[in-house]
């Protein structure tokens, strides 16, 4: 099974672990990107890269000129894509790359579209995003089949706003343990008297209020509850986010991270809210943290009303806020937080199987088969 994967963004953690999905189950990956870094990445996950060229988050129409630029040197890659069995696009804007790769040189070639966002211009305002949506739809239509991360996302999106049709293959955003079958999770250290809480905001940070909300929550309790910040801030998503770290008391930034273990050491919650796109995105995703946070036994702290608290609400786990102003309920749950709840809290997720937030080898397979049977 060989797949041609075009993706948006060569520098994202995610696509190292997709490929690695693919790889363990049998797969053989050629990969195409745009980048977003200082310098193109030569090599993802050990695959070397082809770089279709540069974009910047957050800047649609960069976007569409680097699609742009892509397009035109598309006879480069024709032998790529004519010893492909099947192209795996990631995002929209590689979606239109690949359905002009398969037109002009591999005619019969399956497009399979990965969406794990729903980008807020897709939702506002109402005429860009309806001429999004439509351009979106048109190539979709020519694709086999799409992969999605969120039940939420067919539910509240591509159903009722592009009316989709295609199979779909739902691959939740676990963390990918190929020889972690039967094992149980490593659990953070229990606190040993409850005088101070830790919570981690872990993984990509792009959401200005969440920072409001636990800076606030760290200088209100004045250090009963201490913030640590790990992963990649959206620099640009922010006024000034190291300023603003540097600045709140009982708040720091650790950099980035390399495995659940290391961005959820030493604490006792697991920050899992997200406004970025309140009421779009943000309300439908089951977002990488959940499952990071789950198997190393963390507990959870969500919005209830979204689809991430329903999850968790299923499985009878986490914090589950759901009284507005949210900041004043997350600060009433900390004042009266005693040992005694905080370790039924801890137990709760601990019982919770593992198999809920790891992709194992068996999943690999079962992925790589469904997209081997799409290609046939």
């Amino acid at each position: 099974m060989r797949i041609c994967y075009l993706v948006h963004d060569l520098d994202d953690p995610a696509v190292a672990r997709r490929i690695g999905m693919f790889q363990a189950g049998g797969a053989e990956i050629t990969l195409l990107g745009f980048y977003r870094g200082i310098l193109a990445p030569e090599s993802v996950a050990g695959i070397p890269t082809i770089v279709l060229g540069r974009t910047r988050a957050a800047a649609l129409f960069h976007r569409l000129s680097a699609i742009v630029g892509a397009i035109l040197r598309l006879s480069q890659f024709s032998k790529v894509v004519a010893s492909a069995d099947l192209i795996v696009a990631r995002n929209i804007e590689t979606l239109a790359v690949a359905t002009i790769l398969r037109r002009c040189y591999a005619p019969n070639l399956r497009i399979v579209y990965e969406c794990l966002d729903i980008h807020r211009a897709m939702l506002s305002p109402p005429v860009r995003s309806a001429i999004m949506r439509a351009a979106e739809r048109a190539l979709m239509n020519r694709c086999a089949a799409l992969i999605t991360s969120s039940p939420a996302f067919v539910r509240n999106y591509f159903g009722p706003y592009q009316r989709a049709t295609l199979q779909v293959l739902l691959v939740e955003n676990r963390v990918l343990r190929l020889n972690s079958v039967g094992e149980k999770p490593l659990y953070s250290p229990a606190q040993s008297d409850g005088r101070v809480w830790r919570i981690s905001w872990s993984g990509i940070l792009r959401c200005r209020r969440s920072l409001e909300i636990l800076c606030k929550l760290a200088a209100e309790l004045d250090g009963r509850v201490e913030v640590i910040l790990r992963g990649r801030p959206a620099l640009h998503e922010f006024g000034n986010f190291f300023e603003t770290v540097t600045s709140a008391p009982y708040v720091t930034f650790d950099g980035a991270y390399t495995s659940p273990e290391e961005a959820y050491r030493d604490v006792d919650f697991a920050w899992a809210l997200d406004f970025f796109e309140e009421g779009m995105n943000s309300s439908w995703l089951l977002p990488n943290r959940i499952y990071e946070s789950g198997v190393v036994g963390v507990i959870p702290i969500a919005d209830a009303r979204v689809e991430t608290g329903r999850f968790l609400d299923t499985l009878s786990v986490g914090v589950l806020l759901k009284e507005e102003p949210i900041e004043d309920d997350l600060v009433q749950f900390f004042r009266e937080l005693t040992i005694v709840r905080w370790k039924r809290l801890a137990q709760a997720i601990r019982n919770v199987p593992v198999s809920t937030w790891i992709a194992t080898k068996d999943d690999c397979l079962d992925l790589v088969l469904k997209l081997r049977e799409l290609a046939r």
